[in-house]
């Protein structure tokens, strides 16, 4: 095999290991110090920046080749360890046992048959965990921008990378009222995710192309694009179980109404 290959994968490792040490660093700092054990790998072929795991009793976290040379895989690292200190302060949002029960009831109730209604909602459920992820990371990053892991002036534009200005136009006239919907709601997650955190969107841009999905559907999603708005922007950071539960039912009961 290519020597090359292997000094390559070697730094990326050093690489990594360097930001995975940093980004708990400024976790700690921050007052958000991770309690386990966290173990940083990439996946070169994963078609997303990165998502968090367990394995036994470690947290893994798994980047993918592009994240590493994005030169945002710090900020990654900071958004995926909010993740893990949601889950280790046991916040209802990254409670999986009350997330499994939660998703078990509503199949059972909808018993619904198609694996992209499965995968999208579990999708708009992530939403919900990143915002409330996004509360820590957030705070990490405006207490280290005299060097920043994600400067708060590139926040516009990553997240103007999130919005849609099409809608899918499909056969499956079911499926398209699904797979709008969760645009509708990837486009809300982003355009409140700056508002909670009060960071500008430059220009309007990410109003605009919003603006632009939603003229091209009729007329309850450009109604409900509001409701999901004001809900995720408002989220209270201090919910209890109870609280979050009737929320997340209610979030998803405005998104199946879209769908139907």
């Amino acid at each position: 095999m290519d020597p090359a290959y292997f000094a390559e994968h070697a730094s990326k490792s050093e690489f990594l290991e360097e930001k995975t040490k940093n980004a708990l660093g400024m976790m700690k700092e921050a007052g958000f110090e991770i309690a386990g054990l966290v173990e940083v790998v990439v996946d070169e072929q994963l078609p997303f920046m990165g998502y968090t795991t367990r394995k036994w009793k470690e947290h893994v976290i798994v980047v993918s080749g592009m994240a590493v040379d994005s030169g945002l895989v710090e900020g990654l690292l900071i958004h995926e360890m909010s993740h893990i200190c949601r889950t280790e302060k046991n916040h209802p949002s990254h409670d999986y046992r009350l997330l499994n029960d939660f998703t078990r009831r509503l199949s059972s109730k909808y018993r619904f048959s198609a694996k992209y209604q499965v995968e999208i909602l579990q999708q708009i459920i992530n939403h919900i965990q990143d915002l409330y992820a996004d509360d820590i990371a957030f705070e990490v990053f405006r207490k280290n921008q005299a060097k920043p892991p994600f400067p708060l002036e590139r926040m516009s534009d990553f997240f103007l990378s999130w919005i849609k200005t099409e809608p899918s136009r499909l056969r499956n006239k079911t499926k398209e009222r699904w797979v709008n919907a969760s645009i509708l709601l990837s486009n809300a997650f982003a355009i409140s995710n700056l508002e909670r955190h009060h960071v500008e969107d430059v220009g309007d841009r990410m109003k605009t192309a919003n603006e632009m999905f939603l003229s091209k559907l009729d007329e309850p999603f450009r109604e409900e694009f509001s409701y999901f708005r004001t809900l995720m922007t408002n989220l209270k950071e201090d919910a209890k179980e109870q609280e979050f539960k009737d929320e997340l039912l209610a979030y998803v009961d405005h998104f199946l109404q879209l769908t139907s």
